[in-house]
């Protein structure tokens, strides 16, 4: 509970920061899609997404993402999630970076009410391209989670994260990302996610994005949940 209050807190304290910012150090980026779903839910359902983004300095990068999704199958809710994480970057090197962040995370039908996350950790640009990008990035979290059958535990977890991207022309792309977390209390609570995505330029700030995410959890709670949850999505991206 005093995490989940923590990052509550830090939430709202820096909400601030994005709100007053000069307009030449924000970016954005809104996300609308179509999402086909297998696994804990077979359905169709909308999802959405925003990242927004403020420059402090040429080292310093903060950035803010909301996701929801939710679908229904003949009236009746199939299959929601909702999400926020904020994150701040410090570019150490020009290949060498540090990051923190805090985040939470819901979806019932993945047998998850609440989930908290608060670390950090370093990451390396092997490749910065064009055409090739490879980045990889690694670090400790505490996590907090509260499941759908009431029971709920805390532990301290590690993540590693790599993406790799290449670049037909300068708006055109192909990303792959890999992301893999640990429990240190519990060695086979673990999990591996992936995304696979292509995105094309429509006309000017516009794009279109076909990505297939896979995301597979060792240990589901309750037991009865499928442990592997894929989605195949096509979105429409805007860039402010």
């Amino acid at each position: 509970m005093r995490l989940s209050l923590y990052l509550s807190v830090a939430l709202l304290l820096v909400f601030p920061l994005f709100c007053v910012a000069q307009e030449s150090s924000l970016s954005a980026q809104a996300e609308l899609s179509v999402v086909a779903k297998s696994g804990n839910s077979d359905s169709e359902s909308f999802y959405g997404k925003g990242n927004l983004s403020r420059k402090f300095s040429d080292s310093l990068t903060a950035k803010w993402v909301l996701h929801a999704s939710r679908g229904e199958d003949d009236g009746v809710r199939s299959s929601e999630s909702y999400g926020t994480e904020l994150r701040l970057d410090h570019q150490a090197r020009p290949q060498f970076y540090s990051f923190g962040f805090l985040g939470w995370f819901k979806d019932n039908f993945a047998g998850i009410k609440d989930r908290y996350i608060l670390g950090g950790g370093a990451g390396y640009k092997i490749l910065e391209g064009p055409p090739h990008s490879l980045s990889v990035e690694g670090g400790p979290n505490l996590t907090s989670e509260h499941y759908t059958d009431d029971s709920s535990r805390a532990y301290l977890a590690a993540r590693f994260f790599a993406e790799y991207g290449y670049a037909f022309t300068e708006k055109n792309r192909f990303a792959q990302t890999v992301e893999f977390l640990y429990d240190f209390d519990d060695t086979n609570n673990y999990g591996l996610n992936s995304e696979t995505g292509l995105i094309a330029v429509i006309d000017g700030d516009f794009s279109l994005k076909i990505s297939y995410r896979v995301e597979y959890d060792h240990q589901p709670v309750p037991a009865i949940l499928s442990s592997t949850d894929k989605v195949l999505s096509m979105a429409l991206l805007a860039d402010f």
